[in-house]
């Protein structure tokens, strides 16, 4: 009995593998059969792995909707498992960034800086600018933003949203005195 769970369970292993290799080597239509059929299947570990396979090579096909969709699908089905919190943040991020999904703004995940930012780039095309400027410069001030970010919020805030706090610029470099001598001299 043991052995035929493990074989069960390899074989599933090998099965993933196998797509993610066809994914790599641009067979997206196979590779999304295999991952439906690993999603249902007993080890749970691989099946939310397919389904966030799933997920990530509909919202590559083009549809957005459909692949936020799946996300949230998954989100209410997981909702109860503490195992996955990782996977639970990387969904957030095929959610659509609208006010429906604010409270991933607060939400203590990995992914919540780049939710606030997807949120803000939303708030501009809607022309909603008073909301952007605030999440951007919620952004610029976290001490946990990664300095990249935290630059392209301060950047986007003193360029696009013209805000108070102007982006922080590197003092100009003063010239040093030529070594070389005059010309002519």
């Amino acid at each position: 009995w043991q052995s035929s769970i493990t074989a069960g369970h390899e074989k599933a292993t090998t099965r993933f593998y196998e797509a993610v290799k066809m994914v790599g080597d641009g067979k997206s239509y196979p590779a999304r059969e295999a991952f439906s059929d690993i999603a249902k299947g007993d080890d749970a570990s691989l099946a939310i792995l397919a389904k966030l396979w799933l997920v990530k090579l509909k919202y590559e096909a083009g549809k957005p909707d459909k692949a936020a969709e799946m996300a949230e699908k998954i989100l209410k089905e997981t909702a109860h498992h503490t195992a996955w919190p990782q996977y639970r943040d990387w969904l957030t991020l095929y959610l659509p960034a609208t006010d429906k999904h604010e409270d991933l703004l607060t939400k203590k995940s990995v992914y919540r800086l780049t939710n606030m930012e997807r949120l803000a780039s939303a708030k501009i095309r809607e022309g909603k600018l008073d909301e952007a400027t605030m999440i951007y410069k919620a952004i610029a001030e976290d001490n946990a933003t990664p300095a990249t970010m935290r630059e392209r919020a301060t950047l986007i805030l003193g360029t696009a949203l013209k805000a108070e706090t102007p982006p922080k610029t590197a003092p100009e470099k003063t010239k040093e005195p030529s070594t070389q001598p005059a010309a002519g001299l």
